[in-house]
């Protein structure tokens, strides 16, 4: 049998209470040793995982020059590690990244938001690809995109002034699509591009 603690320090009734839960366990066929080993590794393997550790490790794989991970890191260290940048990516829910994306657009930074968005889900794909969280939070709330407020959409037909002859009209199906490849692509770049 394994040791429970020592009387002082562990009380009869803990005692008790722990000796009863590694019954369980043996009976379950696991060694309470190995388990408590088990659950320490694990604890210590969460506290390296937190979502700030992973994001740092992240923005040390790309090659980018400085400015850009300064700036990157910066509106991290703003934006979300102040929310959940101590807790472990793996606990990190759907509901926390609505709640920063909201906020920062509701601040009036819908840039920002947009930013904070993309870059979270890269740190996310990260600790998915590197088996530290099961999934990306940040792909269910990704229809929650803030708008431009200067970015006015133009209509397809609209594109093109009146002077000039439209791409529709010069190259057909070709054309749709640029314009339409064009309007699909005139947001900003992400900081992790």
């Amino acid at each position: 049998m394994s040791a429970l603690g020592e009387y002082p320090a562990v009380t009869l009734s803990e005692a008790r209470e722990r000796s009863e839960a590694a019954r369980k366990l043996v009976k379950q066929g696991i060694n309470p040793a190995q388990q408590r080993q088990f659950d320490r590794i694990r604890q210590a393997s969460e506290a390296k995982n937190i979502f700030e550790i992973v994001a740092k490790e992240w923005l040390q794989t790309k090659d980018w020059e400085d400015v850009t991970k300064n700036r990157c890191l910066d509106m991290l260290e703003r934006v979300v590690f102040p929310s959940f940048g101590s807790m472990p990516v793996r606990e990190i829910t759907q509901a926390h990244v609505l709640d920063i994306l909201q906020k920062t657009a509701k601040r009036g930074a819908p840039t920002v938001a947009a930013e904070v968005r993309r870059t979270m889900s890269a740190v996310f794909e990260f600790a998915v690809a590197t088996l530290r969280a099961d999934s990306d939070p940040v792909w269910p709330v990704r229809a929650e995109r803030p708008v431009k407020p200067t970015a006015a959409k133009v209509p397809r037909h609209r594109a093109a002034s009146s002077t000039e002859s439209s791409p529709e009209e010069n190259h057909g199906e070709v054309g749709q699509n640029a314009v339409h490849l064009r309007v699909i692509t005139d947001e900003t770049l992400p900081c992790h591009a």
